[in-house]
């Protein structure tokens, strides 16, 4: 069975706008196919990569709002995927970024639970990134739509980590709102 130009076409420019999946880098690997993707102008990529976007330290150079203080409590490749996810789901306020970091160490999550996305289509790093991402920039449209939460963050854990939610049987988000608090005051600059 070959695998045609239009195909490799179309993988490739799926790619590019989902980033890599760990399914997907397994299907490559599968058919031996992992040390490139033919890209329909004569150029590899690299598969190895989780995502098309620049490496750290492109990201650290134009990119200022990725601060010393993410630096340090972040490792490259989560400050790289995670600003891969903000550059598909554009900010709706500049504060969002540093939200979403806050999120990403108040969860803590294990694979596939990093930031704590409760649905079998986010299911690694990248996924879970992508919709804290978007989850918190559409709350935070609806937030500025109403008059009753003077509060964000609050607002936000009603719909992101509700109290006494059935898939929270030990009550941990009752300490989600102090910890992403926290994790703010540590983030932002």
């Amino acid at each position: 069975m070959t695998f045609g130009k239009d195909k490799w076409d179309k993988a490739y420019e799926q790619v590019l706008k989902e980033g890599f999946s760990d399914k997907f880098k397994k299907g490559l690997m599968g058919a031996g196919l992992a040390a490139g993707l033919y890209t329909g102008s004569g150029h590899a990529i690299d598969t190895t990569q989780t995502s098309n976007q620049p490496t750290h330290q492109t990201t650290k150079q134009s990119d200022s709002k990725v601060t010393d203080s993410i630096r340090k409590y972040f490792p490259p490749n989560e400050i790289k995927m995670i600003e891969a996810a903000i550059k598909r789901n554009p900010l709706e306020h500049p504060d969002v970024r540093y939200i979403v970091y806050a999120i990403r160490k108040s969860e803590n999550g294990g694979a596939g639970k990093e930031f704590g996305i409760m649905n079998d289509k986010a299911y690694n790093f990248d996924k879970q990134a992508g919709w804290c991402v978007a989850t918190v920039n559409k709350n935070y449209i609806r937030w500025k739509n109403q008059t009753e939460e003077p509060d964000f963050i609050q607002f936000l854990q009603k719909r992101y980590a509700p109290l006494k939610a059935e898939n929270d049987p030990t009550n941990l988000n009752v300490h989600w709102l102090k910890n992403v608090h926290q994790w703010l005051e540590k983030l932002k600059p």
